[in-house]
């Protein structure tokens, strides 16, 4: 959020209708909040975030929005996918949060499935996404821990792999390990931890194994659950090994 935070302020525009000529107060987005809507563009819920945006034009004082306690300009206004917050100066609204609510976040969580995706660092040190990978190809790897989204997975991990290994690493492969909410990820913690094999670790067992057989030399990092997950994937494809060579 900081690194995307050092970008310009950008005005927001009705990208269904697009006008210069809008009236009432001047919506700008920092960096992050910038990030979401580009994101968000083109998805199913995006009309709920741009109607919350255009609304702040003309009342961004509205009876629905909550000021921040202690503050006279800063506030957080909501409808029922989506939660802003900004402050009001001279005339100029700037938003600097936006994210989806829990309940929306929660359905996009689960539609999340486990696998490989390649990410690069820009130039501007942000962790993205740049696709889905069949194997991992790169020097550094990282399997991520309880309650991570995709996306806060890949910038979480990339941290992690620079604290490890250093600044100058741009890019690492992610095994990306889905959340289900808090429940789900600790009753996978714990079949993992007492040997019955998730689904979760099963599939990792197969990355370790492709990487193995390709002669790879991967330096990995693992977070929470993600340790949890790459002991057990380990042991699961030693088993199967041993069982391999019984059978031959």
């Amino acid at each position: 959020m900081a690194n995307l935070n050092r970008k310009p302020l950008r005005r927001f525009v009705d990208r269904t209708e697009p006008s210069d000529s809008a009236g009432g107060y001047q919506v700008v987005l920092t960096g992050y909040a910038s990030h979401v809507q580009d994101n968000e563009f083109g998805t199913n819920e995006y009309f709920f975030l741009e109607s919350l945006l255009k609304s702040l034009r003309s009342s961004p004082r509205s009876p629905d929005s909550l000021v921040k306690k202690g503050s006279a300009s800063t506030y957080q206004l909501s409808n029922k996918q989506f939660l802003i917050n900004y402050r009001i100066a001279n005339g100029q609204v700037v938003v600097f949060n936006t994210q989806p609510r829990d309940k929306l976040q929660i359905q996009r969580n689960k539609l999340e499935k486990p696998g490989l995706y390649h990410v690069k660092k820009t130039n501007k040190g942000i962790w993205t996404i740049s696709g889905r990978a069949e194997k991992v190809n790169t020097s550094h790897a990282a399997v991520n821990g309880m309650l991570n989204n995709l996306a806060k997975a890949t910038w979480l991990m990339g941290s992690h792999v620079e604290h490890a290994y250093g600044k100058n690493i741009s890019q690492y492969t992610l095994f990306h390990n889905p959340s289900g909410g808090f429940n789900t990820d600790i009753w996978e913690c714990v079949r993992d931890k007492m040997g019955f094999s998730t689904h979760v670790a099963k599939q990792f067992s197969q990355v370790l194994t492709q990487a193995q057989a390709a002669g790879n030399k991967t330096k990995w990092v693992a977070h929470s659950q993600g340790g949890l997950i790459f002991t057990e994937a380990v042991r699961y494809t030693l088993n199967g090994t041993v069982v391999l060579r019984l059978i031959n």
